[in-house]
């Protein structure tokens, strides 16, 4: 008889954990004013902020339409404002990145979408990106399982079904769930998830308090650069090829007088080495002056800093006549 009723208890819970996954799935939208909207719907990686974007990205209307994608870690996610360029290029945009999000793990996941109306890419980075690149099977870092990544971008309801109950985890699903409620408010560099339409994540000044550790931290070296991000960004290079899409390189610059001038000699050598293999579509901003009060650490911006160089990114595109649209809207003076 005991046997009977935990097997009863057992199959009820299960039922009803189906239930719940089944309509977070296909009434994602109804949940939009409670706390559901939080709910962990995926676990194709061990990242939180990835697996908060591909919940996000699968409801998005905008990353359905995009017609320019924006990707990268969080000196995309953070830095360039996706509402700045739909408003100016009249493209429809959405923007992919997140948390340590390298070139490998975006070729990844760009190759799981559906590519058809996308005509450009853009990845700002910066040193802290040289770093190398974790994907499914490392042993540290991010891991990220793309297979099921793809049924979740694709609208594979029954797979999408099937991943989530065998990567369901009881032990953490309560703490993610609160984890995730928590970072969809939070206003902090590298850790607010709290994506607007676009994808991006754009921090306010007020009620932010300034990390002294991250104000004087900054990946400064160049280690990395050849075995890594080069190699791989090159990689991504012929996807974009392979399928008409554009891609657009940004140096992004730094927090004023974080580097040293050894430090930005590096950086201008490795500059040069990027110009030369990707001509004008890679876009050097080094040396965009973005005002210290608009960097909330050594390498993330404010809202202000971001739509700041977002501007003046858009402003080369079009100088550079790399955006083909009829009309390019002019920035608020």
């Amino acid at each position: 008889m005991t046997k009977f009723i935990l097997n009863l208890v057992t199959f009820i819970s299960l039922a009803l954990l189906v239930i719940i996954l089944i309509l977070s799935i296909l009434n994602y939208s109804n949940f939009s004013k409670t706390h559901f909207q939080n709910m962990p719907i995926n676990n194709v990686s061990n990242s939180t902020c990835l697996n908060a974007k591909i919940d996000h990205l699968i409801v998005a209307d905008n990353c359905k339409n995009a017609t320019f994608l924006i990707a990268g870690s969080s000196m995309s996610l953070n830095n360039i404002s996706g509402g700045i360029i739909q408003n100016r290029t009249n493209n429809i945009v959405y923007n992919l990145s997140s948390w340590a999000f390298k070139p490998k793990s975006t070729d990844y996941l760009i190759q799981s979408m559906n590519l058809e109306k996308i005509k450009y890419l853009l990845v700002a980075f910066n040193n802290v990106d040289f770093k190398g690149d974790f994907y499914q099977g490392s042993k540290e870092g991010i891991t990220i399982d793309f297979k099921s990544t793809k049924y979740f971008i694709n609208e594979n309801i029954g797979k999408r079904i099937i991943s989530i109950l065998t990567k369901f985890n009881a032990k953490t699903f309560t703490a993610d769930w609160t984890y995730r409620c928590k970072f969809q408010t939070v206003n902090n560099a590298q850790e607010s998830i709290k994506f607007d339409k676009y994808g991006s994540v754009m921090l306010e000044h007020t009620g932010f308090k300034i990390n002294m550790d991250r104000w004087k931290e900054g990946y400064k070296d160049t280690i990395g650069f050849y075995n890594s991000f080069l190699h791989d960004v090159t990689i991504l290079d012929s996807t974009c090829n392979k399928n008409k899409i554009r891609l657009i390189l940004v140096y992004l610059p730094n927090r004023p007088l974080l580097l040293t001038k050894n430090d930005k000699s590096k950086n201008k050598m490795i500059s040069k080495i990027l110009e030369s293999k990707f001509g004008k579509r890679y876009l050097d901003m080094q040396n965009i002056e973005i005002p210290t009060r608009q960097f909330c650490d050594g390498m993330h911006m404010f809202r202000d800093g971001a739509e700041s160089i977002t501007n003046s990114i858009i402003d080369s595109l079009v100088n550079k006549k790399l955006i083909n649209i009829e009309k390019v809207i002019s920035k608020k003076k």
